[in-house]
């Protein structure tokens, strides 16, 4: 039994040896706290950080939504646009047309007139030819044809 007591009356005076109780209250840990609260700060941070970008995110996803609806009206409008450029394009092929007609109209009256005028100025100044005669008839004929008048005789 002696051997027994001396056992424990050792372990009590060992110096190293510490109960759990002492060895809490003593741990390095109180004296991190410095630490701990960085530790906390930079999750803080953190989150904030998240959710200011969560927010960020979600504001680029409206404004997308947004841009989205206005490239799609402006691609009907365009679309709009597009048919009524070709409504005036098709229309002006056609003002083309009708002025390269009247052109050709234009075109001879006045030889016609230009003819009447060289006859009645008498700027041939060599005889009149049958042939030439015969031309100037014609003039004459087509002159009223145009204007309506009743031919000569």
């Amino acid at each position: 039994m002696t051997s027994y007591n001396t056992d424990v009356s050792e372990k009590l005076t060992n110096p190293f040896e510490v109960d759990d109780d002492t060895f809490l209250k003593n741990s390095r840990r109180t004296t991190n706290t410095a630490f701990d609260n960085r530790i906390q700060s930079y999750q803080e941070k953190r989150k904030q950080i998240e959710e200011r970008t969560i927010n960020s995110t979600e504001k680029s996803i409206s404004v997308l939504r947004d841009s989205e609806q206005i490239g799609i009206a402006t691609a009907e409008e365009l679309m709009r646009q597009r048919e009524k450029l070709e409504k005036t394009d098709k229309q002006l092929d056609e003002i083309n047309a009708t002025l390269r007609f009247s052109q050709k109209h234009i075109n001879g009256i006045r030889s016609v007139f230009s003819s009447l005028k060289n006859y009645v100025s008498g700027r041939n100044n060599s005889s009149p030819s049958v042939s030439s005669s015969s031309n100037n008839i014609k003039v004459i004929k087509v002159f009223q044809i145009i204007m309506k008048k009743p031919k000569l005789p």
